[in-house]
């Protein structure tokens, strides 16, 4: 038992000074940087930036930020707000790490940053928890990831994408070689406004991609309304998947006794053949 459970090792993103594996107000890029060696300059206002904003809205980032949280700015919320920053991305050769969560970019947001994502060749970590992108939004993504050869953590909680969108990002999977870390849950209770609710044919869909995939080693599918038949997709899918050693299905839709039954049998017999493998 002890061999099996170091091939999946705990929550997808690590919480400083906890081992919780489903929190309902981490913020998980924020994890990750303050765990990292070299701790990026992170600046959360404008100010902080030296963020110009002319009358047109034009955006120029500090050549000496490498780090960028708009989480908590007052930078006007929607896909307009995108655009311009997208713009600014494009010309940006220092930033590593973004942060749109709340940005309600929605889908035409999604497309002005999968722009950026297809020619900026920095940006390692980028966070669009929660902006509504939807299928179509993720569509734009998928497209940006199957060429993207840099990003390698990308959060998509909460974003209504549904099994589609989950498709389309199953489709990058089967390409991208470069994401390690993929965040596809929904957050928990009432600040989950626009889950992603991608179901067990969803799951599928992101199972299929695993068993093509060789790089993803973290994957956040937790309160997605994936069910018992979704996790056991995904269970099934580490029969073939060599990389992945973190994995969250953690959700209030499983918590029948059945479903739990199902589920632990699925995983102790994924985890079993890929020890002995």
């Amino acid at each position: 038992m002890g061999a099996m459970s170091n091939r999946l090792s705990g929550p997808l993103y690590p919480i400083p000074g906890s081992n919780a594996l489903v929190d309902d107000v981490y913020h998980p890029l924020s994890a990750i940087v303050q765990n990292s060696v070299g701790v990026p300059r992170i600046c959360y206002n404008e100010r902080e930036a030296g963020l110009e904003i002319e009358k047109k809205n034009h955006f120029v980032f500090a050549p000496h930020i490498t780090a960028i949280d708009f989480q908590y700015s007052s930078v006007k919320r929607g896909p307009e707000s995108a655009r311009f920053i997208s713009e600014a991305m494009k010309a940006n050769n220092t930033v590593t790490f973004l942060d749109l969560t709340t940005m309600h970019i929605e889908s035409e947001g999604a497309r002005f940053i999968s722009e950026v994502l297809k020619v900026n060749n920095t940006l390692t970590c980028l966070n669009l928890d929660s902006n509504s992108i939807g299928a179509e939004g993720a569509r734009f993504i998928s497209d940006a990831l199957k060429v993207n050869n840099t990003l390698t953590l990308l959060n998509l909680t909460s974003n209504k994408i549904g099994s589609e969108g989950a498709k389309f990002i199953a489709e990058a999977l089967q390409v991208n070689r470069t994401l390690t870390s993929l965040g596809l849950g929904s957050r928990a209770g009432y600040q989950s406004r626009s889950p992603n609710d991608i179901g067990a044919e969803g799951a599928r869909f992101i199972a299929e991609a695993l068993k093509a995939n060789n790089t993803l080693t973290s994957l956040d599918l937790g309160n997605s309304k994936i069910g018992a038949q979704g996790a056991i997709y995904i269970c099934e899918a580490l029969k073939v998947n060599g990389t992945l050693t973190s994995l969250n299905l953690a959700s209030k839709w499983l918590s029948t006794l059945n479903s739990f039954l199902q589920l632990t049998a699925s995983a102790t017999r994924a985890l079993e053949w890929s020890v002995k493998h």
